[in-house]
């Protein structure tokens, strides 16, 4: 089977590089700093992002706005809270267009020039809508979304169910995490407490996290603070840009390219040789989480799709 890596290869693209675990499933800013920075360190002169707007001037006002959760936390929660701020200077970005801002901000951070490029989503579903439609009815529920290259090759849904990543997350609070321990990012501010809480008085997994929810924490804070505190995620772990990234695909144009990089960014062709534990964990987590189970180490030896 060819992996999704490889569709991705065979839909146009000359390389394909990972930005690794935890900037991806990080908050905006640091799942933006992690895809700039594997940019970046990849020599990337132009970075292209899906936006509701296509509106690049749009989107560099909305990046000169400070939104971070110091300056907008409210009762109300910390969307309701940003889109405030935003209103107050008379604009209301759309999820695409948040996210576009926050790479930009990200090359700032990190101090380097490079130019930016929006192109307007049109007729596109979110990943939310995508990720329901083929869980619930397979890639071709999503066919009208999928580039007509991507069709023929595109491999069946992967075996792995988030259930069972819940219940994973359930009975790690319910069962053995510690109690005094708040240092896990997106778990500060009682919100480890709160989830282990929320294990004690659900009946179920799938009660979880309606049993955590608030209105000033999303469901997607919550989601990321079980998943970083059950594997381990501290701040100091994000706030800097990857060093290394996995090579998944490349065609003759792509490898060429690598063959001349030459920077701080490790591009390595397998996960074994990563330094990384944090990625390890997460691939076994991953691993644990399919269907028809694993052995740990089971991702270690892929191997990148070569066009």
């Amino acid at each position: 089977e060819l992996p999704y890596d490889g569709v991705a290869a065979v839909s146009g693209a000359d390389l394909v590089l990972e930005r690794p675990f935890p900037w991806c499933s990080a908050g905006a800013e640091f799942f933006a700093l992690g895809g700039v920075g594997v940019a970046l360190g990849a020599g990337a002169d132009l970075i292209v992002f899906g936006s509701e707007s296509g509106d690049i001037s749009f989107v560099e006002k909305v990046s000169r706005i400070d939104v971070s959760p110091e300056n907008v936390s409210a009762e109300t929660g910390a969307g309701t809270a940003a889109a405030s701020v935003y209103a107050s200077y008379g604009l209301a970005p759309c999820a695409n267009d948040r996210l576009g801002a926050e790479y930009m901000k990200a090359s700032r951070r990190l101090g380097r020039e490079v130019s930016f490029d929006a192109v307007r989503r049109i007729g596109t579903a979110s990943a939310s809508e995508l990720r329901r439609l083929i869980y619930d009815g397979g890639t071709s529920a999503a066919g009208e979304y999928i580039p007509d290259a991507a069709k023929k090759v595109l491999p069946p849904v992967s075996d792995v169910t988030c259930g069972r990543l819940e219940e994973l997350e359930y009975l790690y609070f319910r069962l053995y995490r510690k109690r005094d321990d708040d240092a896990c990012f997106e778990g500060t501010g009682g919100v480890a407490e709160r989830l282990v809480r929320a294990a004690g008085e659900a009946t179920s997994s799938t009660d979880f996290f309606r049993c955590a929810a608030t209105k000033k924490y999303t469901a997607s804070r919550l989601r990321r603070a079980a998943l970083f505190d059950l594997l381990g995620v501290k701040k100091d772990d994000l706030i800097s840009p990857p060093s290394e990234t996995l090579l998944l695909a490349a065609n003759a144009v792509g490898r060429e390219y690598l063959s001349k990089l030459d920077g701080p960014l490790s591009v390595v062709t397998k996960p074994s040789l990563l330094q990384s534990e944090l990625c390890r964990r997460a691939d076994d987590l991953y691993v644990s989480c399919r269907r028809d189970g694993g052995r740990a180490g089971d991702y270690s030896r892929a191997v990148p799709y070569i066009k």
